[in-house]
């Protein structure tokens, strides 16, 4: 009887760790994507830079052009920082989320 009572519970914790591993896989996939998108934005940032610094070069002696570019300079690393710093927040929530469901498999591995 207890063979068989420690096979079901083997069999259940088995269940249960897999949908752990599972949702961990998928937590880890997610912050992945996070992290790439975050390293295209910061390419993104990287080319806007370079081609602000072009154009910077190009209209430096006129005025009129330099002042229509730097207008709208601004508003667009405002775009940029806003999401480089949801992604970061998102990243840290999934990181937290990934470290507490590790915490939590160490506690159900059988010892």
């Amino acid at each position: 009887m207890s063979h068989e009572l420690a096979e079901l519970l083997r069999s259940v914790l088995k269940e249960e760790l897999q949908r752990i591993h599972e949702r961990l896989g998928r937590l880890e996939a997610r912050q992945q994507r996070l992290e790439e998108q975050q390293q295209r934005l910061k390419e993104m940032l990287d080319r806007l830079l370079s081609a602000t610094r072009s154009h910077f070069e190009q209209t430096e002696d006129k005025p009129v052009g330099h002042q229509r570019m730097s207008e709208g300079v601004p508003h667009d690393w405002r775009h940029v920082n806003m999401a480089i710093d949801y992604l970061k927040h998102k990243i840290s929530q999934h990181d937290f989320e990934i470290d507490q469901l590790k915490k939590q498999l160490e506690r159900q591995q059988p010892k």
